[in-house]
């Protein structure tokens, strides 16, 4: 695409640590933007360092944190209206070098015209001196095959097929947004990329990997949180409603293996006296099966093309998994 109409999205809450890094970077890009913030509810400082320094950002205010999802959906929108070709979803963490939007368009726009995709570039750490761990775990067999021999070799191919790559840095062109729609706004903040990614990929889409390409994301660092129960219960029903709601698997031969590896799991570490573990799963087994009707309802939600979720249509439903969104 000769001229093509980018907009970069970020997702704001509490980041103005990390904001003159962020946005600097991509006023240095050599490609030129729209950049469009979405600003969680933030209490330190974030909105007004925004509106005093970087007067050139579009700026949508939140008074509430709505998550990574429905605030990515709120800046979708937002650019869609105003005819981005292509969007640049990136972590209020993480900045760029200066080709890296560049080259990701120019893989993009190579992809068929058919070929729904998610372009991401390599991420490195912070401070400079490694991979992301996260990231490379993608990177690795049997996930990818090629990469780590052509990193020893210095022969690097354009793109590298992926099974996943967390929405810390995507590149998506406008056609695919179109056919996969937006985050399912049940998922408030974690799991709405994996989810995004199995409907993707219901619909023939790949993810692939930019070696030419480079972020760095800044979250090696940071303290561990205190344990806590729910949160501890939160996050494991997340990952089952994940698995649960995937498209591109049997409904029928997923409830079963949920059941008996929960069930299981529960009596195992009853009988080691882990009791918190063991209540955890209880509480988890209980919370996905009374709520085993909307976790159909979201699952035949990510079969469509497109799914209607850039708007909070379908984020209440009779039956709602009220314990995720609280």
């Amino acid at each position: 695409m000769a001229n093509p109409l980018v907009f970069t999205l970020i997702v704001t809450h509490n980041g103005g640590a990390w904001l003159d890094r962020c946005l600097g970077s991509l006023a240095k890009s050599s490609l030129s933007m729209q950049v469009v913030v979405v600003d969680n509810g933030s209490q330190d400082g974030t909105v007004e360092l925004l509106k005093q320094n970087y007067k050139w950002v579009h700026l949508i205010e939140s008074k509430e944190n709505m998550g990574f999802g429905r605030g990515n959906n709120l800046a979708l929108r937002y650019a869609l209206e105003q005819g981005a070709s292509h969007v640049f979803l990136l972590n209020q963490d993480a900045w760029v070098a200066e080709n890296t939007l560049a080259d990701l368009v120019q893989i993009a726009d190579a992809m068929p015209k058919n070929q729904p995709a998610v372009v991401s570039p390599l991420h490195l750490n912070g401070a400079n001196t490694a991979f992301d761990t996260l990231f490379l775990h993608y990177l690795v067999p049997p996930h990818q095959p090629d990469f780590v021999s052509d990193l020893y070799l210095n022969q690097f191919k354009k793109q590298y097929e992926v099974p996943f790559i967390n929405a810390a840095a995507w590149l998506i062109a406008r056609e695919t947004i179109e056919k996969i729609g937006g985050f399912n706004p049940v998922f408030p903040h974690y799991g709405e990329d994996v989810n995004w990614v199995n409907r993707l990929k219901k619909q023939g889409g790949k993810v692939f990997v930019a070696p030419s390409a480079i972020i760095w994301h800044d979250r090696e660092d940071r303290p561990a949180p205190p344990p806590n129960f729910a949160k501890e219960v939160r996050k494991t029903v997340i990952d089952r409603l994940i698995r649960l709601s995937n498209p591109n698997q049997s409904f029928v031969k997923k409830i079963a293996i949920f059941l008996l590896h929960t069930f299981g799991a529960c009596v195992a570490f009853l009988a080691q006296a882990k009791f918190r573990k063991a209540a955890n799963r209880a509480f988890v087994l209980l919370t996905c099966l009374y709520n085993l009707p909307t976790i159909q309802y979201y699952r035949q939600l990510s079969s469509q093309s497109p799914t209607d979720f850039l708007t909070d249509k379908h984020l209440f439903t009779p039956r709602s998994i009220r314990f995720l969104l609280s």
